[in-house]
């Protein structure tokens, strides 16, 4: 009778504690001792070894035959010697397939689970273990490359840097709430509007954790310049002095001029003929920069040719000379200037002399483009004396040379 009352007693006391793990979610170990590990037996069992994340609530299937027990019977979870509240099985069904969901938030490191079956005569059986192991909750940082100020026409890159979780992960970026539709840990962005500029990337990883890191850009008006003083054309060796004026960004400024791709200062000279390229680039206090090219055609400097006619064939003091100047290289629009002997006697493309000397006269043509580079050329001219001028000289000598003559025979004739 004692036997009986023992055993009664005993089975009111598992009970109780059957109940209590029930209704808790995590015990200690402790009353795993009191278990009698006999008759009942766990076969075909699947175990899983696997990474979670701290903080994500995750599940331990399981998976095995019962055999040899008493029904009801039930499930116990024990992870690293707590025990989490049993899974019933009242169906006599010797195939179990149950799921704890673990909703704790577990300390980053590797645990040992198994499973325990008790059947209704106290009976229970303990599983062969597996490990999973707790990883630190994903992590997220957004660091953006460059200064602290931001300028419109500046590019920046957007790093991530990606930590603990599971790998691998997924990003997904927004500026400014619109999705940009690429999965990359790195997100290269330029700069064009003034203003507040939000940067979000949310990371996902391979056990759905989600981190969402957000930046907030200040975009300041970028630099920018206004270039005047710039010629589509020069001449070889005539200095330019671009006017450049700079504005926005953050002061102060520098400026450097490239040809060719070599740097060089002011004022700027061109060595050769052809195609040169001018670059300027202006820079501010926090790198912002602004980058203006200019194709200039250097040439060589404005020459002019003469070409003239006469009035007459043969040159002569009186014959007037029509001139006309031809000018070559250098940059239209040109102005010509003439000179006679040094007097300035008119302008244009063409003018008319009438004014020489006996002798060499000096007929020059002096020609200005539009750098004001001038060119020359000058041009002889010998001049003898008018043909007529010779005749009506000849015959006042001849007339004179008559007049002494019948003089002197009618002073010998009539004795005068």
């Amino acid at each position: 009778m004692k036997n009986i009352t023992a055993i009664v007693f005993f089975s009111f006391v598992f009970l109780v504690m059957i109940l209590s793990f029930s209704f808790s979610i995590v015990h200690s170990a402790t009353p795993i001792a009191t278990l009698v590990f006999k008759y009942v037996h766990i076969t075909n069992i699947t175990l899983y070894t696997f990474k979670v994340e701290q903080g994500v609530p995750f599940s331990i299937p399981a998976i095995f035959t019962i055999e040899n027990a008493t029904y009801p019977v039930g499930i116990y979870l024990v992870v690293d010697n707590y025990i989490w509240s049993p899974k019933p099985i009242i169906d006599n069904s010797p195939f179990v397939d149950v799921l704890f969901v673990i909703n704790l938030s577990l300390t980053p490191a590797n645990y040992t689970y198994y499973f325990i079956v008790t059947d209704a005569n106290n009976y229970s059986a303990i599983s062969p273990s597996a490990t999973f192991t707790v990883v630190p909750h994903l992590q997220a940082t957004m660091n953006i490359s460059g200064s602290k100020l931001f300028e419109t026409g500046q590019n920046v890159t957007a790093q991530l840097d990606i930590r603990y979780g599971i790998p691998p992960y997924h990003v997904d970026w927004f500026i400014n709430g619109t999705p940009q539709n690429i999965n990359t840990t790195k997100l290269n962005i330029k700069l064009t509007k003034q203003g507040t500029l939000n940067l979000t990337a949310v990371v996902y990883d391979a056990g759905s954790a989600v981190d969402v890191v957000t930046k907030i850009l200040k975009v300041n008006s970028g630099i920018d310049m206004n270039i005047g003083n710039i010629p589509q054309s020069v001449d070889l060796g005539v200095p330019i002095y671009p006017n450049v004026s700079i504005y926005g960004g953050i002061p102060p400024y520098t400026v450097n001029y490239y040809v060719n791709g070599k740097k060089v200062g002011l004022p700027i000279v061109f060595n050769q003929t052809g195609v040169a390229n001018l670059t300027i680039v202006a820079k501010d206090s926090y790198n912002g920069s602004y980058i203006k090219s200019y194709q200039i055609n250097v040439v060589l400097p404005p020459t002019v040719f003469i070409t003239y006619t006469m009035s007459s064939s043969l040159i002569f003091k009186d014959n007037c000379f029509y001139l006309q100047a031809r000018p070559d290289n250098g940059i239209p629009p040109y102005h010509v200037y003439w000179f006679l002997n040094g007097a300035y006697i008119g302008s244009g493309m063409t003018t008319k002399a009438c004014t020489l000397k006996f002798g060499t006269n000096n007929l020059t043509a002096v020609v200005y483009d539009a750098d004001n580079v001038s060119g020359y050329h000058i041009v002889l001219i010998n001049v003898g004396v008018n043909a007529v001028l010779i005749a009506i000289i000849v015959a006042i000598i001849a007339i004179v040379a008559l007049i002494f003559y019948f003089a002197n025979r009618a002073r010998i004739t009539y004795g005068y």
